[in-house]
C-alpha cells in the first residue's frame, strides 16, 4: 500500500503535446499561446488547485513565480508579488535591496498603489488583501468574485476597481472603510495570452484591461471581440458603446487624458485613437505588414503618438496625424510597454530595455542584456523596473535620466538568498545518505541529508544549472551549467565545491565511468565531449572531443542527447541527434573511432551488461536501433519499430534486458540488447507520457510518468502507482538503500521516496516536513496533534482527492510543541481525503480515510 504525507498541489508545469520542439541551443522554448474565446487559466493549467506551499530546496523566505510589480506614488519602493509562495517582496530603490518579504497568503497577482495602501489581487483565492505603506501590515482581506486578477485606483484614490475572469465581474472597494461597496456584472473581461517555459515550468498569463477616465466617472472596457463599453462607475449601468473597432483587449489613455488608444489583434493591425469627448475614434492608422504582438500602448501627451510592440521581432510609433508610422527593429518587440510620467518617453523592454522619444521618432537609449517581459515605470522620477518571470526571479533597475547602456542599475533578487528554484536534475548518492538537486533558476544546487529531511547546504554553480551525478562511493557529486562552460566537482562530506573545471560550451548530460576516475560530459553548444580525470579537488580536464551536432528535445522538460559508458569503461557513446548518428569513442584515445547510422533523431543511449552491445533510441523515428560495439569494427545490427517517441532508456543491473521508454506510447518496451527482439511491453496507458525507468535491488523497474488528467505525476513500482505531489522532470534512484528522489521543477520541490522490504512503498516525503499526527483510518471525530519547533501561523485544511478543498480545521497561530486538535467531519462522505498542514514556510499532507 502507497501512503502520501507531502503536499498536495498540482502546480503548472509543461507538457507538451504531439509535435514536441526541439533545440540545437538547448535555449528554453517560450511558448505563448493566445486564449480564443471563453477560454480560461483552467484550460491550460489542467487540474491545478489553486493553492501555495513553499516547500523547496532553499532557504525561505523565497520569491517564486514573479507575478507583477508596482513602484509606491512617490517612487522610493518598489512593490512585486510571488505568486507560488503567496507574498509580496519590497525593495528600496535607492539601495536595490529587499526591506522585507510581507506574508498576503495564495497566489498574489497584480498591484495598484495609493499614498496610503497596495491593493493587491489573490487570483485563486477569490479575494483582495490590502496593505498598509506604513507599516505594511494586512488592513483588510475583502472577498471578490471569482479569479480577480486586475485592479486600478480611481483618480482621487478612494475607490479601487479589480476585474474578475470568471464570474466576469467588476469589484469596486472603498478604500476609506475598506470594504467592498459594488459589483458590476456583465463585465466584459478575459484571459489574453498563456506562456509556458518548457525548462523550468514557470507560466505567466496576460488578461484583457480596462482604463478609468480622468475624473473617474466611467469605466472604458474592450470586449475582445467588436466593441468598446463605457460604464457609469456611480450606478454600475452602461453609459455607451463603440461598435466596430475588432478584436481590441487593451485601453491606454493620452497624458492629457482626453484621447484612448486601441489597438487589434488583426493582421495587418490597426490602431485607433478614440475622442472621449464624443466617445467615437477620429483617426487610424493599419501597420501594414504586421499584426500586433504585445496589447500594451504607450501614448504621448496629446495623443498625437502611440508606441507598441509589432511582428516580425520589431515594435511601431504610430503617428496620427499624418496617418502613418514608423518601424523600430533595434527595439525588438516590445514585450511590455510603459510611458514616462510627463508622457513624453514611451520604455520599452525586452532582451533591449529602449527609452523612445515622441517629438523625436526615434530611440533615445538602450541597455541590453536583460530578457524581460514585465515591467513597472514610476510614477515619479525616471524609473523604471523590468523583469522575466521565465528566466530570473528578481527585479532589474533602471534610471533612464540619461538614456543609454548606463541605465541599468542592477539586479536583485525577490524573497531572499539562497533560493532553490527550479530543481531540474536530480542525484541520490547511492547510499542513500544525500541528495543533490541542480536549480535551473537559481543557479545553485541543494543538497538534502536525506537521514534527516532538512538541507545540508545550497551552492552557487553557475547559469541554469540542469545535471548532476554522484560517484559510486557516495563522495564526490558533479553539477554541469548549460548556459556556461563550467563543471562543479562538490565534496558531499564536507558541503563544498572542490574544483571548477573548464568544459565544454553548453555541458549537459554528465556519465561516471566505473570505478570513478573519469567523467564524460555532452557540450550541446559546442557539439563536444569533456573528458575529465576525477581527482577531488585535483580534477581536471583530460580532452575535448568534437561529436557533431547535440540537440534536445522538450519533452518532460527538456531531455538532451545522451551519453553513456561501457560497463568495463571502454568504450563511450554519444547520441548526435541533428546527425541522426552515434559516435564510438575510445576511452583509451579520447577520439571517435566509428559512426554509426541510426534511426531519426537519436536521443537515448545504453550498453548492454557486457558493453559489446549497444541500444540507441530514435525519438521521431518511433523506432530502436541494436549497435554491436567494437571499436573502429562496429556496427549495427537493425533498427525496430516501437512505440511513439521513444526517449529514455536503462540497463537492468540484474539481467541481460534494456527497457526502453516510450514517451507518447505510454509504454515501457524491454528488449534483447543482442538481438533487438521484445522481451515484454508494459502498458502506462492509463496514466501519463513514460518519462523514466530505474531498477530496483531485484532488477524491478521502477517507472516514472507524467501528469494525467488532475493528477500531476505517479512513481510505479510493481503493482503500486504512488501519486506524485507535482510535475516531475527526472527522478534518481539508490537501489541498495531502498531509496528515489524525485525532482519537480514547477513548484521547486524534491520529494524523497523510500520502499520497505517487502517491496512496497513506504512513504514519500516533500521537504520539509512538519509534524502533522493523525490515525490513518477514523469513524466520527478526529483526533489530530500538530507538532512545530516554533510558533507559527497554521492551516489545517482538508481536500478530497479531486484535489477541492472540502473543509477547515484550523487557521490561527499555534506555539511551539504539540497542540492537540479534535474534528468533527460532519457532511463529508466516506472515502480518502487529504489533511494538510502549512506552517510558516513549511508544509505536509497525510491521507485520511473516512468511514462511516
Amino acid at each position: 500500500m502507497s501512503r502520501i504525507v507531502s503536499a498536495l498541489c498540482l502546480l503548472p508545469c509543461l507538457v507538451l503535446g504531439s509535435t514536441p520542439l526541439t533545440s540545437r541551443t538547448a535555449e528554453p522554448q517560450l511558448v505563448t499561446e493566445v486564449a480564443g474565446p471563453g477560454q480560461t487559466l483552467a484550460d491550460f493549467l489542467p487540474g491545478f488547485t489553486y493553492t501555495k506551499t513553499d516547500i523547496d530546496p532553499g532557504v525561505p523566505p523565497e520569491g517564486d513565480l514573479m507575478g507583477w510589480a508596482a513602484f509606491t506614488r512617490d517612487g522610493s519602493r518598489v512593490i512585486l508579488t510571488n505568486r507560488a509562495t503567496g507574498n509580496i517582496t519590497v525593495f528600496n530603490w535607492a539601495t536595490m535591496q529587499v526591506e522585507r518579504n510581507v506574508d498576503v497568503g495564495s497566489f498574489p497577482s497584480a498591484i495598484a498603489v495609493t499614498d496610503s495602501f497596495a491593493v493587491i489581487t489573490r487570483a485563486f483565492a477569490d479575494s483582495v488583501v490590502i496593505v498598509r505603506l506604513s507599516d505594511w501590515t494586512i488592513a483588510a482581506r475583502l472577498q471578490s468574485g471569482v479569479q480577480p486578477w486586475t485592479v486600478h485606483v480611481s483618480p482621487d484614490q478612494s475607490r479601487a476597481y479589480v476585474a474578475c475572469d470568471i464570474s466576469n465581474t467588476c469589484e469596486v472597494y472603498d478604500l476609506a472603510t475598506l470594504t467592498r461597496v459594488a459589483t458590476i456584472a456583465n463585465f466584459r473581461y478575459f484571459l489574453s495570452t498563456y506562456t509556458f517555459n518548457s525548462e523550468n515550468g514557470r507560466w505567466s498569463a496576460t488578461f484583457s484591461d480596462f482604463a478609468l477616465t480622468p475624473d473617474g466617472s466611467h469605466i472604458i472596457v474592450p470586449d475582445g471581440i467588436d466593441t468598446i463599453f463605457w460604464i457609469n462607475t456611480a450606478t454600475g449601468e452602461f453609459a455607451d458603446t463603440l461598435s466596430g473597432i475588432g478584436g481590441c483587449r487593451f485601453v491606454s489613455l493620452s497624458g492629457d487624458g482626453r484621447k484612448a488608444v486601441i489597438a487589434n489583434s488583426a493582421n495587418p493591425c490597426v490602431v485607433r485613437r478614440i475622442d472621449l469627448a464624443t466617445r467615437e475614434v477620429d483617426a487610424g492608422v493599419t501597420i501594414t505588414g504586421h499584426s500586433l504582438m504585445t496589447y500594451e500602448t504607450a501614448v504621448d501627451s496629446a495623443g498625437a503618438k502611440a508606441f507598441l510592440g509589432i511582428s516580425d521581432n520589431k515594435s511601431c510609433l504610430v503617428r496620427f496625424a499624418t496617418s502613418d508610422f514608423k518601424v523600430f527593429s533595434n527595439t525588438y518587440t516590445a514585450f511590455w510597454v510603459g510611458v514616462s510620467p510627463d508622457h513624453r518617453r514611451a520604455i520599452s523592454g525586452q532582451y533591449n530595455f529602449s527609452i523612445v522619444d515622441f517629438a523625436l521618432d526615434s530611440v533615445l537609449g538602450q541597455h541590453s542584456g536583460n530578457s524581460q517581459s514585465v515591467g513597472a515605470v514610476s510614477p515619479a522620477g525616471t524609473r523604471a523596473v523590468g523583469f522575466d518571470p521565465h528566466r530570473h526571479e528578481g527585479l532589474y533597475f533602471y534610471d533612464y535620466s540619461s538614456p543609454g547602456p548606463g541605465m541599468f542599475r542592477g539586479t536583485t533578487n525577490a524573497g531572499a538568498d539562497p533560493e532553490g528554484d527550479c530543481p531540474f536534475g536530480i542525484a541520490l548518492a547511492p547510499d542513500g545518505s544525500r541528495v543533490i538537486s541542480s536549480g535551473v533558476l537559481s543557479d545553485n544546487a541543494a543538497i538534502i541529508n536525506v537521514g534527516t529531511g532538512t538541507l545540508d547546504t545550497v551552492l552557487p554553480i553557475a547559469d541554469r544549472p540542469r545535471n548532476c551525478a554522484v560517484t559510486s562511493d557516495s563522495r564526490w557529486a558533479l553539477a554541469a551549467s548549460i548556459a556556461t562552460t563550467t563543471l562543479r566537482v562538490i565534496d558531499l562530506a564536507t558541503g563544498s565545491i572542490a574544483a571548477t573545471i573548464a568544459a565544454g560550451s553548453g555541458p549537459t548530460d554528465i556519465a561516471i565511468a566505473p570505478g570513478d576516475s573519469l567523467a564524460y560530459i555532452s557540450n550541446i553548444v559546442g557539439n563536444s565531449i569533456t573528458v575529465v580525470r576525477l581527482a577531488g579537488a585535483a580534477s581536471y580536464k583530460v580532452a575535448d572531443i568534437p561529436v557533431g551536432e547535440l540537440g534536445l528535445v522538450w519533452a518532460a522538460y527538456g531531455i538532451c542527447s545522451g551519453l553513456a559508458v561501457s560497463p568495463t569503461g571502454e568504450y563511450v557513446l554519444s547520441a548526435v541527434s541533428f546527425d541522426d548518428n552515434v559516435k564510438v569513442i575510445s576511452a583509451t584515445t579520447n577520439t571517435v573511432v566509428a559512426t554509426l547510422a541510426v534511426g531519426d533523431f537519436p536521443l537515448g543511449v545504453e550498453f548492454d551488461s557486457t558493453g559489446e552491445y549497444a541500444i540507441v533510441t530514435n525519438y521521431f523515428g518511433n523506432s530502436y536501433t541494436v549497435m554491436r560495439i567494437d571499436g573502429a569494427n562496429s556496427s549495427v545490427i537493425g533498427t525496430f519499430p516501437t512505440g511513439q517517441y521513444p526517449a529514455r532508456l536503462r540497463r537492468n543491473p540484474l539481467r541481460n534486458e534494456i527497457s526502453l521508454c516510450t514517451y507518447s506510447g505510454k509504454t515501457l518496451v524491454t528488449v534483447n540488447p543482442q538481438t533487438g527482439g521484445v522481451i515484454r511491453t508494459e502498458s502506462y496507458s492509463a496514466y501519463g507520457p513514460v518519462y523514466q525507468v530505474e531498477f530496483d535491488e531485484s532488477g524491478n523497474p521502477i517507472v516514472l510518468t507524467g501528469p494525467t488528467g488532475s493528477i500531476p505525476g505517479h512513481l510505479h513500482k510493481g503493482t503500486d502507482h504512488i501519486e506524485l505531489p507535482a510535475v516531475p522532470s527526472v527522478f534518481s534512484c539508490a537501489p541498495a538503500a531502498k531509496m528515489a528522489a524525485v525532482a519537480m521543477p514547477g513548484p521547486d520541490w524534491v520529494s524523497l521516496v523510500d520502499w520497505t522490504p517487502t517491496g512496497a512503498f513506504g512513504g514519500i516525503r516533500t521537504l520539509p516536513d512538519p509534524g502533522l499526527h493523525l490515525p490513518a483510518v477514523a469513524r466520527g471525530r478526529v483526533e489530530l496533534t500538530v507538532n512545530l519547533p516554533s510558533q507559527a501561523r497554521v492551516r489545517l485544511e482538508v481536500w478530497n482527492r479531486a484535489g477541492r478543498k472540502t473543509a477547515t480545521i484550523l487557521d490561527a497561530t499555534c506555539p511551539a510543541g504539540l497542540t492537540r486538535l479534535q474534528w468533527n467531519p460532519a457532511g463529508l462522505g466516506a472515502g480518502t481525503y487529504f489533511v494538510r498542514l502549512v506552517a510558516g514556510n513549511a508544509a505536509c499532507t497525510r491521507p485520511l480515510v473516512l468511514i462511516r
